[in-house]
């Protein structure tokens, strides 16, 4: 575990862009058929369920922002930064 901690402390921006990459495009695509499906309803004259569809797509987004956000602060508390003091100092555990 040690290892990993100081793999992630040592890659911690690539490590938080490929997270932010990869929620991004599995957001995207599950916002593009959601707003899709709007679209086709829409189209159809369903205005209530075109509603429906864009407010499921608010919802996605909100997920996928607190899905990032919390895999954020994960990756901050496996590897904390050195600047805490008291940090990773003669086997304090925080």
């Amino acid at each position: 575990m040690e290892a990993l901690r100081q793999w992630i402390e040592t890659n911690r921006n690539e490590v938080k862009l490929t997270i932010n990459v990869i929620l991004g495009v599995v957001i995207l695509l599950a916002l593009g058929w959601v707003v899709g499906k709007a679209v086709w309803a829409f189209k159809g004259g369903k205005a209530s369920e075109g509603l429906k569809w864009l407010g499921y797509g608010a919802l996605i987004v909100l997920v996928g922002l607190l899905g990032i956000m919390g895999l954020h602060a994960f990756i901050s508390q496996i590897a904390p930064t050195s600047s805490i003091p008291g940090m990773n100092q003669g086997g304090i555990n925080y």
